[in-house]
């Protein structure tokens, strides 16, 4: 669990926080999940935090880090099924940045 300022949230929270339009602190938050992989490296957390962070940093208007973000977590994902949902969604918010 984070605290940022007089905000405590854990990873589950981040999806609220970005979408509060907190996505400063959704971002630091995902930062901090993918620094420490090797507390849980085959965490689901992982992949869906490149994620996380691609849309905090598109809400920032960080377009180009935020196209790396996403391409990290296709190259996470490359032997994913193709009909994942999360993974068409994660495409399609891809092809619009």
């Amino acid at each position: 669990m984070s605290k940022s300022g007089d905000v405590v949230f854990n990873r589950y929270d981040l999806p609220i926080v970005t979408a509060a339009n907190a996505p400063d602190r959704a971002a630091a938050e995902y930062r901090g999940i993918l620094e420490r992989r090797g507390e849980d490296a085959l965490s689901p957390q992982y992949p869906l935090a490149w994620l996380g962070l691609a849309r905090a940093l598109h809400m920032q208007g960080e377009t180009t880090e935020s196209r790396a973000a996403c391409e990290k977590l296709f190259a996470f994902w490359k032997n994913a099924d193709s009909d994942l949902p999360l993974l068409q969604q994660a495409k399609t918010e891809y092809a619009k940045l």
